[in-house]
């Protein structure tokens, strides 16, 4: 069996997706700290800049190990942070890892232009034709509409609602369930 790979750089034409590192703290932290965003990406917000910090250590280690993939989203012309996505395995102790699950965040003033499509795109471009996957999925926020008509838009299939999947802030939170097969991305690629 292969070792998995450390987390690669990739990139679009209009981004770069670079393998978090410790410059991105301040630009995860802006988008991290904000109540709105916490609250649509189903997380507590971070307590201090120093959790940021953590939290980026915690990632290149699991990135080095091939267990887990986070990358920065960056303008490929600027090199500007404007978001993270996020790729993992969902039953990391059977492999190969068949299954995979995403995540994924964009700075609000960079909404509505496409670059998470791009993002996704290449991501699943990746995961598909790099690795052994065979389906990815995604957890949304019922009342995350944007992410939902992304996720639509390029062909994830709801599969149905998570009852209590998250507890964040205190509170019990319901998801969608969508999905993708490798099938699908690759007959909907060729297309």
């Amino acid at each position: 069996m292969n070792a998995p790979l450390p987390c690669p750089y990739l990139q679009t034409t209009r981004l770069l997706l670079c393998p978090l590192q410790e410059q991105d703290a301040e630009g995860l932290w802006q988008l991290w700290s904000s109540p709105d965003f916490a609250d649509l990406a189903g997380i507590d917000s971070p307590s201090s800049k120093d959790s940021i910090d953590e939290n980026i250590k915690y990632f290149k280690t699991l990135n080095a190990s091939g267990f887990y993939y986070k990358w920065a989203i960056r303008d490929r012309l600027t090199h500007e942070f404007i978001g993270e996505f996020e790729l993992y395995p969902i039953k990391p102790q059977i492999r190969p890892w068949i299954e995979w699950g995403i995540g994924f965040s964009l700075t609000p003033h960079r909404w509505r232009q496409g670059l998470m499509s791009e993002a996704l795109q290449c991501v699943m471009q990746f995961l598909f034709t790099q690795m052994p996957a065979i389906r990815v999925k995604a957890d949304v926020h019922l009342h995350n509409e944007a992410s939902l008509a992304l996720l639509r838009k390029m062909g994830f299939t709801q599969e149905g609602i998570q009852r209590s999947k998250l507890h964040v802030q205190g509170r019990r939170h319901d998801m969608h369930l969508l999905a993708m097969s490798q099938h699908d991305f690759l007959r909907s690629s060729l297309t």
